[in-house]
């Protein structure tokens, strides 16, 4: 399909991490040749596929991000002529042909490549079953849409779904906006201390755990696996107590965890944060790649929980503190630092309606 942008719009630059999405999936980086996406399914016990493609183009239509391009020079761009987006259906006679075809959807979605320079950067799936019910696809690059962006595309999918005639918050910023404003950050005087805080933590952060470690070669798939805290009124308890987030409870006892497995040696983590502008709310409805990269290190010698947990704050707080420079431009300057494991965590974020239920 023809997609055009305004002739007058020269495009934005990406942020360091969308750099990184963008130009990681060529198949010449190791571990390249493939899209970071958001994948998720929904089981409908009543599916209207015209409905739910109608809603989806209401949320397209309100995002810029869902109608931008990411350009192989490095730039994204505003289209302003697209096609109505189509749901792809496929419709099953019997439990065992859904569950093929629930199982054929999902490979070839999770295998999707999203060009540079096309769109769109996202896939919209369906399956049928054989008493209108089915199964939903949803297939979204990180390129265009951070964690907390990808919840509220999908909570707005869902409500106007449930209600067409529901109104979506007023945009007021773009994504575009946020980015001039970090740019604006970097002309700043004191970026030379927040750089120096960067190049001096990268000189004396461990590299990641080396019982993860995916030698050149191998294929990497991953598997998700689950479960169900019975009763999380302890953490809670724990992370009121400690003036902290249940989430830095939680990253504490996932660092202590892999310290076991890396036979004590230290290590580093990546630390994902989605919390937008704090001090410029009206981002908070945009749509956009906000986040916020962390660094924290993990070694033995903490007296108790509590102190661990602490420890762990600190350095969120000391990242955070300097997030006018972007940690990863640096850590660019050091090729011999590799780090496998991201810790992200959705449990602060608002849950979907309770009418849907995540397969």
């Amino acid at each position: 399909q023809e997609l055009s942008a305004a002739a007058t719009d020269t495009g934005f630059a990406l942020t360091s991490l969308q750099t990184a999405y963008a130009f990681g999936r060529a198949a010449s980086y190791r571990h390249g040749g493939k899209s970071c996406v958001f994948h998720e399914e929904y089981t409908f016990d009543t599916l209207d596929v015209e409905r739910l493609e109608t809603a989806w183009n209401r949320v397209v239509a309100e995002h810029a991000m869902l109608r931008t391009s990411i350009g192989a020079a490095g730039r994204q761009r505003l289209l302003d002529t697209l096609p109505p987006v189509a749901i792809d259906v496929a419709d099953a006679q019997d439990a065992a042909g859904f569950d093929a075809l629930c199982e054929r959807t999902r490979e070839r979605l999770l295998g999707r490549v999203y060009p540079l320079d096309g769109w769109p950067y996202f896939a919209l799936a369906a399956v049928r079953d054989a008493h209108g019910g089915g199964r939903v696809f949803v297939n979204i690059d990180l390129v265009v849409a951070d964690g907390r962006s990808l919840l509220m595309i999908v909570a707005q999918w869902f409500a106007l779904y449930a209600d067409p005639a529901s109104a979506l918050p007023a945009q007021t910023a773009t994504f575009r906006d946020a980015v001039a404003l970090r740019a604006a950050r970097r002309a700043q005087p004191d970026i030379v201390h927040h750089t120096e805080y960067w190049r001096h933590k990268f000189a004396e952060l461990p590299a990641g755990p080396a019982a993860v470690q995916n030698p050149a070669g191998i294929h990497a798939r991953t598997r998700q696996l689950g479960a169900t805290l019975p009763d999380a009124a302890p953490l809670h308890a724990l992370a009121r107590r400690l003036g902290t987030t249940l989430n830095t409870v939680l990253l504490a006892a996932y660092g202590a965890t892999l310290l076991e497995w890396n036979a004590q040696a230290p290590f580093g983590v990546v630390v994902v944060n989605w919390d937008r502008e704090p001090e410029h709310p009206q981002f908070d409805t945009v749509v956009g790649d906000f986040t916020r990269l962390a660094w924290v290190a993990f070694e033995p010698g903490a007296r108790d929980a509590a102190e661990w947990v602490r420890r762990t704050q600190h350095q969120l707080d000391r990242d955070a503190m300097h997030r006018n420079v972007d940690g990863l431009e640096l850590l660019r300057l050091r090729p011999d630092l590799s780090y496998q494991v991201v810790y992200t965590s959705l449990v602060d974020a608002a849950p979907l309606p309770a009418s849907l239920r995540a397969t």
